[in-house]
């Protein structure tokens, strides 16, 4: 059972199954984060098989906050796997190198380090994951922010221009991704693209989690649907779109969630083997992640 600080109302002990919904609800990864000094002086977080010194080669996962949902089960995946892998994380910043915006300072510097680190440790796979379409399409109607951010600050430039619209954004991600998946190609990294998880109408697990600490079900847990996943999807999927042959060429591929993360009725996925897969609308939980495992086990397989 979890112990926690008694408050007004609240029980001090919670049993196993609130435990594990609590899980679901505040685990985001952080103990995987590096800064960029950690990167350049001792290199990203590491996954999957532990050793007392480094070899050459082994997989990379880079991405924002949607990256960092999926380390403890590629890091366990690759363990079962025998694979060495790293994860290079930064909230706000999509795994795309030459591109800034006002919402995240030090972008560039963090994927340029990235860069450097995946030509010293020779990686041999590249996956990238992010929340593509917020660099596009801005802020969902289920994604609410209270700290002053507007769309225009996670819109993307390459350029020294300073108001970017969200079609200019797309056009830079496209440009950059493809020199990107170049450079790549010319090292003879495999590079894989997972798609945006689909985004939720509701905090889902968050919500299960005041719902269980009020004894009402105050907060509805809403789902999504295949239709407004695509609407919503559409904005990006010319990125998807433009970056798909180069990938392949690598031998690497585009992958999209969406496949696993909707039930046999088009709505979201919200429960797997009694628990929560989304921690909020728009991040997989700990063991939501579970469920992109096996889509994910090729990327961290070594080359035939």
């Amino acid at each position: 059972s979890v112990v926690v600080d008694r408050g007004s109302g609240l029980p001090a002990r919670f049993d196993e199954t609130q435990a594990a919904l609590i899980e679901d609800a505040t685990w985001i990864g952080v103990e995987y984060v590096r800064t960029i000094e950690q990167i350049e002086s001792e290199g990203p977080a590491r996954l999957g098989v532990p050793s007392e010194q480094v070899q050459p080669g082994g997989f990379l996962l880079w991405g924002d906050s949607h990256a960092a949902t999926l380390t403890h089960m590629m890091d366990s995946t690759a363990s079962r796997l025998g694979r060495q892998g790293f994860v290079a994380l930064r909230g706000g910043t999509p795994p795309i190198p030459g591109l800034w915006h006002s919402g995240m300072p030090n972008s560039q510097e963090f994927n340029d380090a990235v860069m450097r680190f995946i030509d010293r440790q020779q990686i041999a796979d590249v996956i990238l994951v992010s929340r593509w379409a917020v660099y596009v399409s801005g802020f969902s109607q289920w994604d609410p922010k209270f700290d002053g951010r507007r769309n225009e600050d996670v819109y993307l430039s390459d350029s020294d221009q300073r108001s970017v619209t969200g079609t200019e954004s797309l056009q830079a991600m496209q440009r950059k991704m493809g020199d990107l998946i170049d450079r790549l190609k010319e090292k003879g990294v495999r590079v894989w693209l997972l798609q945006q998880v689909p985004s939720q109408k509701s905090l889902v697990a968050e919500s299960a989690v005041r719902n269980m600490l009020l004894g009402a079900d105050i907060n509805k847990i809403r789902a999504t649907n295949r239709e407004a996943h695509r609407k919503h999807q559409a904005a990006v999927r010319g990125l998807y779109d433009s970056a798909t042959s180069g990938i392949r060429e690598t031998g690497g591929d585009i992958l999209d969630p969406a496949n696993v993360l909707f039930g046999d009725d088009g709505n979201g996925l919200l429960m797997a083997n009694g628990r929560y897969t989304y921690r909020d609308d728009d991040h997989l939980s700990k063991s939501g992640a579970e469920l992109l495992a096996p889509m994910l086990r090729q990327a961290m397989e070594p080359m035939p």
